[in-house]
């Protein structure tokens, strides 16, 4: 028997957020599942479906159905997902959003969420000229 999807389930979660929040590419997730079917000798169906899902919501409406209850994301693993999309080259306004959209997963510890929303804010209030300080979300994800 192959590998077993439940012992990837914080992983899983992961990736229905990721995808969801716009911060995991389906293409992302589709090589992730190849790899395991080409190294398994018999893999588990749930990885073929994920492989073969043709859209992100395909993809999420199978991790939402396998994964059956809600099964917490870290926290800082979705910084780190933020933080390689900026590292991307990813304007901080999409970043932005991405965060507020974020920023209320239970997930989160108060301190990470409040980084969340003063950057996002900060972010805003600096759209319309007005400056703030702001805490660089690098030092958010190494602490």
């Amino acid at each position: 028997m192959g590998a077993d999807p439940k012992e990837y389930r914080e992983l899983l979660a992961l990736f229905r957020t990721g995808l969801a929040g716009g911060l995991i590419s389906k293409e992302e997730v589709t090589v992730w599942a190849d790899d395991i079917i080409l190294r398994e000798a018999e893999p588990d169906i749930f990885f073929i479906e994920l492989s073969l899902a043709g859209t992100a919501n395909e993809a999420i409406s199978l991790l939402l159905g396998h994964l059956r209850s809600e099964q917490p994301v870290n926290g800082k693993a979705l910084l780190g997902l933020l933080y390689r999309r900026l590292r991307e080259g990813n304007g901080f306004d999409l970043v932005s959003r991405m965060m507020y959209g974020l920023a209320d997963e239970p997930q989160f510890t108060e301190l990470e969420r409040g980084y969340l929303h003063h950057l996002s804010i900060s972010y805003d209030l600096a759209s319309d000229g007005i400056t703030t300080q702001t805490y660089p979300l690098s030092s958010m994800i190494a602490s």
